[in-house]
């Protein structure tokens, strides 16, 4: 009794066993026919990576940090601010040098938006003639940067911009 096969699946001596793909001749599958009679697995697609190059992709990721003897998650740019302040405080000049840069620079920009809040201020509500006329309202887009301008100023300057 021999077990070879056929190519269309039978073995030689005539009894049907199960059907099994053909190949021809050379051992090639049959077009038509291949081994997977499942078909073709599906591909897994990589989840999508972000940009490494990406500044907010890589400021916002959150990574466990060691502070004061205890992990905390945080992103990255919070922990770099951390590390920055820690190194000013135990005596590094260069780091101070910067804070202090960037403390003056923030400054100068609350200075600014604190100027043009009040411009808007003064040319849509004080100097305005048709404040308070019924009917009149002050363009939604000014509405708008106004109250964001007061809430971040609020932030900083609570007495100064009641919500």
């Amino acid at each position: 009794m021999s077990n070879e096969r056929d190519t269309d699946g039978s073995n030689s001596e005539g009894g049907e066993t199960e059907r099994q793909p053909r190949r021809d001749a050379r051992g090639r599958w049959v077009s038509g026919h291949s081994g997977n009679r499942k078909g073709r697995p599906k591909k897994k697609r990589p989840e999508p990576v972000p940009y490494q190059g990406d500044i907010r992709w890589f400021a916002n990721l959150m990574i466990e940090v060691a502070s004061n003897g205890e992990m905390q998650s945080m992103d990255r740019h919070t922990a770099l601010l951390h590390k920055m302040y820690e190194r000013a405080m135990k005596g590094s000049v260069t780091m101070q040098r910067f804070l202090y840069k960037e403390f003056k620079r923030n400054s100068e920009r609350l200075a600014t938006l604190r100027v043009h809040y009040e411009k808007l201020q003064i040319e849509w509500i004080i100097n305005n003639p048709r404040f308070g006329e019924p009917g009149y309202e002050i363009p939604f887009e000014i509405e708008l940067e106004m109250q964001q301008l007061k809430r971040l100023l609020h932030h900083y300057f609570p007495d100064d911009y009641p919500l």
